[in-house]
């Protein structure tokens, strides 16, 4: 089974009750706030099409499917997809929901007005074929919105002099967050990458950047945010000095 659907399933209960996401906004990252603030979602969601890659417990497509729009969500962790079913449920909204890997999905047909994305890449085994997937389901007129890991967000806090800051070693090549098991293995990594190489994935998929995003993390407005967890808020000072998230939309070429 691949890492990441085993981290998943072992995690899912336990993520799913400690993190706070919304239903009632859409999500862009953590402690961020969400759409009804930000206001940046490029299209009218009333009767699109929607996708979304690496849905996990998929609140924003319960959230877009509330706003009118089609949705189906996909995962590849089986216990994410149930809690996913779940939720829907509770929520009363019809979303289609697929247990497959979002680089290579199966039983997924036709194409969408709207593909979205939240902090899903960083656990991608293969990112190309996460943009190529983004690419091939995504109608010429449609768009592409998706975020994750600032590369600035690995770096590591510092204070001199009195004065807080960061210390990064080589923005070239981010620091890849590893997790391991109780014994010590490596069950899955969480990888930031750099504007050059995420903008070359992009446009080898068949995809350009139409805007791009860094959006600070007011802490003023923690209580709009539809993404926030006690883990999350250790970082908040960090945060405030550089972005945690960025946010690309994409069209076709």
């Amino acid at each position: 089974m691949n890492n990441n659907a085993v981290y998943w399933d072992e995690i899912s209960g336990v993520y799913q009750s400690v993190t706070r996401i919304s239903t009632n906004d859409f999500h862009f990252g953590p402690l961020l706030p969400g759409e009804r603030i930000m206001k940046i979602i490029p299209i009218d969601i009333q009767g699109k099409k929607c996708l979304e890659l690496g849905c996990g417990g998929a609140q924003n497509s319960i959230y877009l499917a509330e706003q009118g729009g089609v949705c189906t969500a996909l995962d590849i962790s089986r216990k994410q997809i149930e809690y996913a079913a779940e939720l829907s449920a509770r929520e009363k909204q019809e979303v289609k929901l697929i247990c497959t890997s979002m680089e290579n999905p199966a039983g997924l047909k036709g194409k969408f007005d709207f593909i979205h994305s939240v902090y899903a890449l960083p656990f991608s085994d293969n990112p190309e074929a996460f943009f190529r997937t983004a690419s091939k389901y995504l109608k010429k007129s449609g768009y592409f919105l998706f975020s994750t890991q600032h590369p600035l967000m690995q770096t590591e806090t510092i204070e001199l002099d009195g004065e807080f800051g960061i210390f990064m070693p080589d923005y070239f090549n981010p620091p890849t967050d590893i997790r391991f098991d109780d014994e010590n293995r490596e069950i899955v990594r969480s990888t930031a990458y750099n504007f050059h190489t995420l903008s070359n994935w992009i446009y080898e998929s068949g995809m350009v950047i139409y805007r791009i995003f860094e959006p600070f993390t007011d802490s003023d407005l923690i209580g709009e945010s539809p993404y926030v967890s006690e883990q999350w808020m250790d970082y908040l000072r960090k945060f405030r000095r550089v972005p945690s998230t960025v946010i690309m939309i994409c069209r076709k070429k």
